[in-house]
């Protein structure tokens, strides 16, 4: 994407050229060492969220390091998860204290709050995994009918105008994919809550006749998991990866 923190950063020098920095790029070197026998052979493409599936189909890109969601769309074929994220919960700094005032139960609230989210439309015509095609919303109604809370689940389609209307007072929470926080989060009116709602697994992304490299990445991914390359990169970039997290229901 090139504008996360952290994850994907694009800098423009002052003669044009871009400079990349990020997990996704380091990742990225380390396929290229496997695949193309040097680490520097790799070119980055920016793309936004909504152009990935055209700039597959258009041959502007062989595969997509971008926080992709395993399964988004059936159109691509995935790599093993390099980074499982959270779904996180942002309140007002005078907003609820936990996720429990915000469900309405009994003796805590009257009535359920209002919760944002990004509204992200499939990219095909048929489901893979419905919780990963709407990310933090589907995390979300999938933890509203879990707990029974009586939550509001309100959508959004962009992430500034969710946060305003967070700020404005129009939601009560904003659920977002914690990778992003960085990008939108004010901490000095904002609040996380300590409990995250659910996890997404992020991949790289291909058409189903690059599975010669797809196969290469999950090669690459299992040799940094056993040699600690990819725990490192987590460290490196204060990335805490959520693979495992089994969500709490106590708020």
């Amino acid at each position: 994407r090139g504008s996360v923190p952290q994850v994907s950063q694009k800098t423009t020098n002052p003669d044009g050229t871009s400079q990349w920095a990020g997990f996704e790029m380091d990742l990225s070197h380390e396929i290229s060492q496997l695949v193309l026998g040097a680490p520097d052979k790799v070119d980055f493409v920016e793309t936004p969220f909504s152009a990935r599936n055209f700039a597959l189909k258009q041959d502007q890109a062989d595969c997509l390091i971008c926080l992709s969601p395993r399964g988004y769309s059936d159109a691509f074929i995935y790599s093993e998860p390099y980074y499982t994220d959270s779904v996180a919960v942002v309140v007002p700094m005078d907003g609820a204290v936990n996720l429990a005032e915000l469900h309405g139960e009994p003796m805590v609230t009257k009535s359920g709050g209002k919760v944002g989210a990004i509204t992200r439309q499939p990219q095909s015509s048929s489901t893979v995994n419905p919780l990963q095609h709407q990310g933090a919303l589907t995390a979300l109604r999938q933890y509203s009918e879990n707990q029974s809370a009586n939550l509001d689940v309100v959508s959004f389609t962009g992430a500034h105008d969710m946060f305003q209307a967070l700020m404005n007072k129009e939601i009560d929470a904003v659920a977002i994919e914690t990778a992003l926080l960085p990008i939108y989060f004010d901490p000095v009116n904002m609040r996380v809550l300590m409990n995250a709602l659910g996890t997404i697994d992020y991949s790289v992304a291909a058409l189903p006749e690059n599975q010669s490299l797809i196969d290469a990445v999950n090669i690459v991914l299992s040799e940094m998991r056993g040699d600690g390359r990819l725990a490192a990169l987590y460290t490196k970039y204060e990335l805490r990866d959520y693979g495992g997290m089994v969500s709490s229901s106590d708020g």
